[in-house]
């Protein structure tokens, strides 16, 4: 901080080595060491210490357009923290910076002015968002809905094989987040649950793969149905009945709508028989479906 005050050199913080890391990327890599730091004995008495928030606090301030810079796997520093899990206070600092209003000013006058919306957009080398790695990180603390806020386009850019941040969610084991939390991400730009991934998957295709494989076997049965009716659309009007009519119509690289791989996959011996209720509303959703009387 002393050398770059003293010796000030135009976009010095967004300045990357060898590596395409900035500052700011190594600085959040310390603060990931920092975190495994903490509770050695060792550490101490070396002197280390978990690295303080008001540091990032003064790189993002010196130099904004170092948020941009992405490192030799893509990733800016919002991917990162997500990846190495930052602590709170610094997932939010770098949520909020990215976030408009952001300008660089020199003697008061606006000299940069950050692409806001592009801190939220960029991929890196696995086309991944800073939203897709919150989906894929869960442990991480970054609080969706916000790192949403600022460019809920994110929700519809999907990855190297094609998944949206929606698709990931569902392809994982989600005890932390409420269904009220997917409605409000669907309700934000519900065609999303219409894109297909690489292998023809809509995010209802993944989470009935999630069933098979008994991700959310520890979940309620309303739990699972009321999902289920999220991602069919028929939930708060997120689609009309046609849009959703030709949702349940997608079929997938086995050629399989949704109701047809919950037929093949989710009933009978395969599963436990609770998944009953959410091929009922899987059913119910889907036009042209003959009713199997044993569904009911």
């Amino acid at each position: 901080m002393y050398l770059a005050e003293k010796h000030p050199v135009d976009n010095l913080f967004a300045c990357a080595d060898i590596f395409r890391n900035t500052t700011l990327h190594m600085v959040i890599q310390q603060e990931k060491r920092g975190e495994r730091i903490r509770n050695v004995d060792l550490a101490e008495r070396r002197g280390e210490r978990p690295l303080p928030v008001s540091t990032v606090r003064y790189l993002v301030q010196a130099g904004e357009m170092a948020l941009l810079v992405q490192d030799e796997h893509g990733n800016t520093p919002l991917h990162l923290a997500i990846v190495v899990g930052s602590n709170t206070e610094i997932m939010q600092l770098l949520i909020e910076s990215c976030a408009p209003p952001a300008a660089t000013y020199h003697n008061c006058v606006k000299v940069l002015e950050m692409p806001c919306e592009s801190a939220f957009v960029v991929q890196n080398k696995d086309g991944c968002t800073p939203l897709h790695l919150a989906m894929k990180h869960r442990e991480s603390r970054v609080p969706l809905a916000f790192i949403m806020h600022p460019c809920p386009q994110a929700m519809l850019i999907q990855d190297k094989d094609g998944c949206t941040p929606i698709h990931l969610m569902m392809s994982r084991y989600l005890p932390d987040i409420s269904l009220d939390k997917i409605l409000l991400l669907l309700q934000t730009l519900p065609e999303v649950l219409s894109m297909q991934d690489h292998l023809g998957r809509t995010p209802l295709h993944a989470l009935l793969t999630g069933l098979q494989r008994h991700k959310y076997e520890k979940m309620s049965n309303a739990w699972q149905e009321q999902l289920t009716q999220h991602l069919t659309g028929v939930t708060a009007g997120l689609l009309t009945r046609e849009q959703s009519g030709r949702l349940m119509k997608l079929r997938d690289a086995a050629n399989q709508s949704p109701w047809e791989y919950y037929w093949a996959h989710l009933r009978g011996h395969h599963v436990p028989f609770y998944y009953a209720a959410v091929g009922r509303i899987v059913a119910q959703a889907s036009p042209d479906v003959p009713r199997p009387r044993d569904l009911y």
